[in-house]
């Protein structure tokens, strides 16, 4: 989704548009990285559990089941457009991320040549639970953007559209507009392909995988942290075995 927003939200166009905001902006960050330049685009999120009302309406127990302290969406914002025919205005753009769908890609090798670029079906919304669940998260979004406590600071909402409103258009803008996170994860998980203690290959001699596609499913949000963690917690074990 898109809003277009006053000049009270410090945005991407305000940089490129505003020189006197432009100004001000790379004076902070010069003055140890304050200000809008200093910080990642986007860096507030939310997680949030989608109530088992919107899996139910599907027939769907894979949600409801995960742990009570797992949450199905993560809620971001990027203070720049994500399209290209947008209007030449200051512009926030909230996106939804399912943190923990239910239906998988796969990667296939196109050839026997290393060289070839693998064949990836991300298969993104496989379920009709995972349908369910984006379905809801952009609907509260859009609650969030029109809620009156917002309006000093929103002007309209510009994707898709406030003429969009059923569940079928809806839905249409929402696969029409996404974008992958760049986070993928889980083609050689553990104990799958890669043993769990020892982190090697099966059936491979010489090479161990440590890193996000060795996780088994998803965490809650984004996972260089917990890479972090992983990583350190095999490295302590590898050593271990070495000696």
């Amino acid at each position: 989704m898109e809003f277009e927003v006053t000049q009270q939200v410090e945005t991407l166009w305000q940089y490129t548009q505003n020189a006197t905001f432009a100004t001000i902006a790379e004076r902070e960050y010069q003055n140890g990285g304050q200000g809008p330049l200093g910080v990642p685009n986007g860096a507030a999120f939310a997680v949030y559990r989608a109530p088992d009302s919107v899996f139910e309406a599907v027939n769907d127990t894979f949600h409801t089941s995960l742990p009570a302290d797992r949450g199905h969406l993560l809620f971001q914002y990027s203070t720049s457009t994500f399209q290209a025919t947008t209007p030449n205005v200051s512009i926030v753009s909230p996106f939804v991320g399912l943190t923990q769908p239910q239906d998988h890609g796969h990667m296939l090798l196109a050839s026997a040549d290393y060289h070839d670029a693998p064949l990836i079906y991300s298969n993104y919304f496989g379920s009709a639970g995972d349908k369910a669940a984006i379905l809801h998260g952009y609907k509260r979004v859009r609650e969030v953007f029109t809620n009156p406590a917002n309006a000093p600071v929103v002007v309209r909402e510009l994707y898709p559209g406030t003429n969009v409103t059923s569940d079928a258009d809806l839905w249409k803008a929402i696969t029409g507009g996404s974008l992958s996170f760049h986070h993928p994860m889980g083609t050689v998980s553990l104990g799958t392909v890669v043993e769990g203690k020892t982190f090697r290959i099966k059936g491979l001699d010489g090479i161990r995988v440590i890193d996000s596609s060795t996780f088994p499913y998803p965490p809650t949000c984004h996972p260089m942290a917990t890479v972090y963690a992983y990583a350190y917690h095999a490295a302590q074990l590898i050593k271990g075995q070495d000696i």
